[in-house]
């Protein structure tokens, strides 16, 4: 059987689009090392362990919190579920990524848009972007803090990258936007993962509204159980590991025969 040859970025995924609809096995893409991969995930997730861990309300339940928020004025100390505050953060381990790209199959068929909805420092949207897991990989965060670490660590993984080849890729195919996601064009997204325990509920209602009538949009995961993806999108949960303790994930996955709605524009 063919596999897919040695290209440039946006061709290789053009033959990987191709060999999906002829159910042809798919070579991941090999644009950066395996050992340049490490090395930048290395690097990406260096500070996971860093900040605090701190009780929330529920004994049970544990979570990590950057030390600038306190510094800020933001109280660490709020019930994590619910209530959650603006403050509240944490995040999926490295190995809790991997296996959700695993999950999402994008280990053998990246995919052409990933979204991280509520990005935070960045870490996620790097990862994928880093593995090549997606040709694009996008993140949209509310808080100017946060987006600027992602910022900051797009900036350190591009200057750790030894190729060109690699620090193009993580210059012009990664993208952080900061404002309300909500109001983000997400008319390009093929995959969208969201850490979205502590979005209000108004906000997830939202989100499914808006994810059901993308037009290309294969799969979601999230944290929270999202609204409005039940008739065209089968739904699974599997544990990953996050930085306060093992959380359930929610997988969708587009059903046979069914598309989302054209987007109003």
């Amino acid at each position: 059987m063919p596999l897919a040859p040695t290209l440039p970025l946006t061709a290789r995924y053009h033959y990987q689009n191709q060999a999906r609809a002829q159910a042809l096995p798919i070579r991941p893409s090999t644009l950066i090392s395996d050992s340049e991969k490490q090395r930048l995930l290395d690097i990406i997730y260096s500070d996971l362990d860093a900040g605090y861990t701190t009780e929330s309300k529920d004994p049970n339940i544990k979570f990590r919190m950057y030390d600038k928020l306190s510094s800020i004025g933001i109280n660490p100390l709020t019930g994590f579920p619910p209530p959650c505050t603006g403050g509240t953060y944490g995040e999926i381990t490295r190995d809790g990524i991997e296996t959700l790209a695993v999950k999402l199959g994008l280990d053998r068929n990246p995919a052409t848009v990933f979204y991280d909805l509520g990005s935070g420092a960045g870490k996620a949207v790097m990862h994928m972007a880093v593995a090549e897991y997606a040709r694009d990989c996008k993140g949209v965060e509310l808080s100017k803090l946060r987006n600027d670490q992602a910022l900051k660590l797009q900036d350190q993984t591009i200057n750790s990258a030894t190729s060109s080849d690699t620090k193009n890729r993580l210059k012009n195919h990664v993208k952080f936007s900061l404002g309300d996601l909500r109001d983000a064009d997400l008319s390009d997204a093929s995959v969208v993962w969201s850490a979205n325990l502590c979005f209000p509920e108004s906000v997830n209602v939202a989100i499914g509204k808006t994810l059901g009538k993308l037009p290309n949009l294969e799969a979601v995961a999230s944290l929270e159980e999202i609204p409005g993806l039940e008739d065209d999108f089968s739904k699974q949960s599997v544990d990953l590991p996050c930085s306060w303790e093992r959380m359930e994930v929610y997988l969708y996955r587009r059903k046979s025969g069914k598309s989302g709605a054209p987007v109003p524009s």
